[in-house]
């Protein structure tokens, strides 16, 4: 279910559901990390735990995002302006070396469903051993 494409499941994961920030959770994926647009927090390589049924929209929150008109998914830190006439979502890199943030407008770019925007939170971070 959702918009994430069947072609883009890769495999498993196991998770101890013993963790507080996973107990009482179901409908979770894990998203490999191919980028380091977040690093430091979350290198190349790392895995994030999502939960596809907390779409709370916190502001300064890690979600699963999707941009307007596009299948691909990323991991960004979101920023939601409720200021705006239109609710303005802010997608950005915590890595200072890419580009500015994404802007994008609910009712503009997601017809008003914030589903479409943001398929889950960040909730579990498994990161790869630092080479030393």
């Amino acid at each position: 279910p959702g918009f994430i494409p069947p072609h883009n499941i890769q495999g498993w994961c196991n998770v101890e559901r013993g963790y507080e920030s996973v107990s009482g959770r179901s409908d979770l994926i894990v998203i490999q990390i191919e980028d380091d647009m977040m690093a430091p927090l979350i290198p190349r390589g790392s895995q994030v735990l999502v939960d596809r049924s907390d779409v709370g929209e916190e502001s300064n929150q890690i979600y699963l995002v999707r941009q307007p008109h596009k299948s691909d998914t990323a991991i960004r830190r979101v920023f939601i302006n409720d200021d705006e006439p239109d609710r303005e979502l802010i997608f950005a890199n915590d890595n200072p070396n890419y580009k500015k943030p994404k802007i994008f407008r609910l009712k503009y770019d997601y017809h008003g469903d914030m589903s479409r925007a943001l398929l889950g939170r960040a909730i579990w971070l498994r990161k790869p051993v630092p080479k030393g």
